[in-house]
């Protein structure tokens, strides 16, 4: 009985059954709707409508009022034959061969080729302004792994720094592929392109060009922000109009570009590679945009020195000079003292040593004597290969002591610390210490420009609205005040690429790019190296140095040397560029790093930091005996305000000097032992190295 009542039994459902008249009646959807009714085909009918009025606007503006496309052809081989695959295309697209624009068979838009140069600046320069690059590769059924893949090694950086800068729209090209071999090859080579370029682009052989120009027709063109900010332009004609002897007027004809502002005639232009120029008037059509004298910007960059700005002095410049020059011959002969009494050392290791010392000596005088090896300066020392692999040696040295043991010096035996170190000030805590942005400037901040607001003010210029010659207009520029010489020079260019300034940008001032190393770059990349920064349409030298990118603090530590795998700052004086671009840094033409810009800002605290360190010889508990730190007494009670710390991650401070060596008791506030080793760390503002010759001239 108890087992038949137990079958019976039946759980409840917990969902609750749905509630009733909680729709909408169709009484409610009347009211609602009072009256209307859906028509479904309403959007289609009036999306027909305007595509059938927007088709023939498109298919007008393509054929008469558009932009060219820009093809560029980039020699990756040494074999690439770019004159003979640009005749190829332009027979292709129904042009003749001896002209660069050629009319494409499906939309009857011009396509423009440029055929570039096997150089670093020209690839660069050419794809600044191109809307499709086709690198043209020659793989060949060899032994030869580059020959296989179709690209050699120079083919290979050119790419790298393509993409750096901005890849636009990509189709590859092979030449010299017919055979037996011909599938298996461009299976390969496809393979190899789709690893180191992105998209996937389409690879063909150069027989195929009909289809090339189907696919340049029909490629959808990549938006490059820093270049459609900005006006600019790519020569088709170039003349000069006028000539005086030393200055001439030359005439640029060529399609304006840029999704941005018009081209104005009051605003200065740059040409890529050669500098900043000013315009005398704008031809398109039958409109001619001339400039207006009390408008037109001014070529004065830099702003002249104030000498009642100065801090206050009682010491004459007399003294001053005089004082200098005894420092320097002191310097001199201690130097010299030093060389002779480093045993073990040759004379060129000597002598790399006195250039570090001199490095540390004096970064911001500009009456140092650096004992530095410079690439434009003559040596005492024989310059042979030896010496060349010696100073590539000792470089290699001083990177990897700089990792291991990073900012350690030595206290000075022959000479007092505290005046070695005078410049060096010691801080409670990095990264909370205050530290005043407008103490101790130097001189050649007299000459550079500030903004009370960068970012305000850069959105400002670029919001402005100028009149002029907007995009895709067919104009004649015509650009004064270029030196004769550097006219003919500019004419001979197969390349022109001219950009307009905006306000400001002629100015210079401080600015800072956020680098990475180059994988390529296999040597050591000391701060202050001369190099060649490309950022934007601008190209010019500097000697900027290297600190770490820290968003947590107001100071950023300066880095002796440009370590590879991570990201850094570089500070330099430059002219100011309110687009950001992208940023590659060149030593002659290899380019050993890239990034891009990130602001202008002459407030950024770049600070260099020393480390004295000392060892333990005699510890209890929390007090201990330390040496090797310094070497007089009267240093160890100069430096007695400053906090010690250890690796070991104690604190430590000094407590009074013993003994006449350099000696000195110390507590900390835990136990140390003996294998740990007492750091006091020191720290300096430092700024980049100014050159006038680098805003001297038009650059």
């Amino acid at each position: 009985a108890i087992m038949a009542i137990s079958g019976s039994h039946h759980h409840r459902s917990n969902n609750p059954a749905p509630k009733q008249f909680k729709g909408k009646s169709k009484g409610r959807v009347r009211r609602l709707h009072k009256g209307r009714v859906d028509n479904p085909f309403k959007g289609s009918a009036v999306n027909l409508s305007n595509s059938k009025v927007k088709r023939p606007l498109k298919r007008s503006a393509n054929l008469h009022g558009s932009c060219p496309r820009l093809v560029a052809l980039l020699p990756c081989h040494e074999l690439a034959d770019v004159h003979s695959a640009r005749n190829l295309l332009i027979s292709a697209a129904g042009g003749l061969p001896d002209h660069l624009t050629a009319i494409g068979p499906i939309t009857l838009s011009n396509i423009t080729f440029i055929e570039v140069q096997r150089d670093a600046f020209s690839v660069l320069d050419a794809a600044k302004v191109a809307d499709i690059i086709i690198p043209i590769v020659c793989p060949r059924s060899t032994s030869q792994a580059n020959d296989a893949l179709g690209m050699d090694d120079k083919g290979e950086e050119f790419m790298t720094m393509v993409k750096a800068q901005g890849l636009p729209a990509c189709i590859v090209m092979m030449q010299g592929t017919q055979g037996k071999t011909a599938s298996f090859i461009k299976k390969t080579c496809t393979r190899y392109i789709h690893t180191i370029l992105p998209d996937k682009p389409k690879v063909m052989a150069i027989e195929q060009s009909a289809a090339a120009i189907r696919s340049i027709q029909s490629a959808s063109l990549k938006p490059i922000t820093w270049r459609s900010a900005r006006p600019h332009m790519l020569a088709d004609q170039s003349a000069i109009i006028s000539d005086d002897g030393s200055l001439s007027t030359i005439a640029v004809k060529g399609y304006v570009r840029g999704d941005g502002q018009a081209m104005n005639p009051d605003c200065l232009v740059h040409i890529t590679g050669y500098g900043d120029f000013q315009v005398e008037y704008i031809e398109s059509g039958s409109n001619t945009h001339r400039s207006n004298p009390d408008n037109r910007q001014s070529l004065d960059g830099v702003c002249p020195l104030d000498p009642l700005a100065n801090e206050q002095s009682l010491i004459t410049e007399q003294e001053i000079a005089e004082c200098e020059e005894e420092t320097r011959q002191r310097l001199l002969q201690e130097r010299k003292d030093r060389l002779i009494s480093n045993d073990g050392l040759s004379e060129y290791q000597a002598t790399w040593e006195m250039a570090m010392s001199s490095d540390d000596d004096h970064d911001d005088s500009n009456g140092d004597c650096r004992m530095e090896l410079d690439r434009n300066d003559k040596p005492s020392v024989a310059m042979d290969e030896g010496a060349d692999h010696a100073a590539l040696a000792m470089k290699f040295r001083m990177e990897r002591d700089e990792l291991e043991f990073p900012d350690e010096v030595d206290c000075p035996v022959d000479r007092e610390a505290r005046e070695r170190f005078q410049k060096y000030r010691g801080l409670k805590q990095f990264t909370s210490s205050a530290w005043d942005p407008l103490e101790d400037l130097p001189v050649e901040y007299g000459h550079i420009f500030k903004f009370q607001n960068y970012n305000a003010a850069r959105k400002r210029v670029l919001s402005e609205c100028l009149e002029g010659v907007g995009a895709c207009g067919y104009a004649t520029v015509y650009i004064s005040g270029v030196p004769s010489s550097m006219a003919q020079h500019i004419l001979s260019n197969p390349i022109i690429v001219i950009s307009q300034l905006f306000q400001y940008e002629r100015q210079v001032s401080v600015s800072h790019y956020k680098i990475r190393r180059s994988s390529s770059a296999n040597y050591p990349i000391k701060s202050k190296t001369p190099l060649t920064i490309a950022c934007g349409f601008r190209r010019f030298p500097a000697s900027p140095i290297f600190s770490q990118d820290t968003s947590n603090c107001d100071k950023h530590r300066v880095e002796r040397f440009l370590h590879a795998n991570r990201y850094m700052i570089a500070s330099c004086y430059s002219r100011i560029n309110l687009v950001h671009a992208t940023t590659l840094m060149f030593d002659n033409d290899k380019m050993i790093a890239s990034g891009s810009q990130i602001n202008v800002d002459p407030s950024r605290l770049l600070i260099k930091r020393i480390v004295l360190t000392g060892y333990p010889i005699r510890v209890h508990k929390r007090r201990a005996v330390v040496r090797y730190m310094f070497f007089r007494p009267s240093d160890i009670r100069w430096f007695k305000p400053v906090s010690l710390c250890t690796k070991g991650g104690l604190i430590g401070q000094i407590d009074e000097p013993l003994g006449t060596h350099g000696y000195f008791k110390c507590s900390f506030n835990g136990f140390l032992k003996y294998n740990d080793t007492v750091c006091m760390y020191l720290y300096k503002r430092q700024f980049p190295p100014w050159n006038p010759d680098h805003f001297s001239g038009s650059l």
